[in-house]
């Protein structure tokens, strides 16, 4: 894991066999997710400024390598993809809506990348040789399902 700047904003960067890795199983992604949920669990973690903003900053990285596609690519600077939750954008809608309670200045653009990544989840996400959650279709269930409950809750 390493911190870096990028338009002044801390962030967190997570590498796997040294590599910049975004997905939710190996890489910023999941590190985010944790965090937030940490955040949640822990409400006096809300005071650690430096905390915040990184996850902050990492957001942006996360919401601006997705950009208006909303396919997140398997490592930096790649544009190859996966659809399942461990490795594309699958598993970064549950990180997105979580994240757009957390912070809701950042709600509309979350929850807009989120959409995105859940329409390609559904157009391109049916993984029929494996029904697993990792690399198969109960993880881009769980995803679109993550989604629903979300826009549920906002209605």
């Amino acid at each position: 894991m390493n911190s870096e700047t990028k338009k002044n904003r801390p962030y967190l960067r997570c590498e796997f066999y040294g590599e910049p890795y975004h997905g939710v199983a190996y890489g910023t992604v999941g590190l985010v997710y944790m965090l937030i949920k940490a955040v949640y669990a822990v409400p006096s973690m809300q005071g650690v400024q430096e905390l915040m903003a990184a996850i902050e900053g990492s957001l942006y990285q996360i919401l601006d390598t997705m950009g208006d596609s909303g396919v997140l690519p398997i490592k930096q600077g790649e544009s190859s993809y996966q659809v399942n939750f461990f490795h594309g954008a699958p598993g970064a809608i549950p990180m997105l809506t979580q994240a757009a309670w957390a912070f809701p200045h950042l709600r509309d653009r979350l929850l807009d990348t989120a959409s995105k990544a859940g329409e390609l989840t559904w157009n391109e996400g049916f993984i029929p040789q494996d029904n697993g959650l990792s690399n198969g279709c109960a993880g881009n269930g769980y995803a679109l399902h993550c989604l629903f409950r979300t826009y549920e809750l906002l209605s």
